[in-house]
């Protein structure tokens, strides 16, 4: 009887331990597509994005509260979706729920990179899901077509 319990503390504890480490290892706030530094950083409680090229610097306010962070592939690595000449990033802020601290209040916003220009999806997808999780890729271009989501 010992050894069952045992076995099922180190497993929930374990995926508990995994779940936290990866909570961690996926934050990421700084990217370069297509020649564009790009970074995230906070006003007042707000995510913004700032575009770096050159000697030009561009700020984007997100609409999303801090802590915002660029959404990463299994690898950990910031995932970008390509579609002709334009690639697309996804900005993600994610807060857990006072009433369960199981369930997040997640913002999404998107990126598009395209020959220089930088633009930012005027629609925000609003999600009731908690990180670390993977988007379709139809979402990173789909936040600038849909109008609600």
């Amino acid at each position: 009887m010992k050894i069952i319990l045992s076995f099922v503390a180190i497993c929930i504890f374990t995926q508990g331990a995994a779940s936290a480490y990866l909570l961690q290892k996926t934050r990421a706030d700084s990217a370069s597509v297509q020649g564009i530094s790009l970074a995230l950083s906070h006003a007042r409680g707000m995510c913004q994005l700032i575009a770096t090229k050159d000697d030009t610097i561009r700020t984007f306010p997100l609409k999303m509260q801090w802590p915002c962070a660029f959404h990463v592939d299994l690898n950990s690595d910031i995932r970008v979706e390509k579609e002709g000449s334009a690639s697309y990033i996804i900005v993600e802020s994610a807060r857990r729920q006072d009433s369960d601290p199981r369930d997040c209040q997640t913002s999404l916003k998107s990126v598009k990179i395209q020959q220089s220009n930088v633009e930012v999806s005027k629609n925000m997808a609003q999600l009731a899901s908690c990180p670390p999780f993977q988007w379709d890729s139809y979402v990173f271009t789909e936040l600038f077509n849909r109008l609600v989501w």
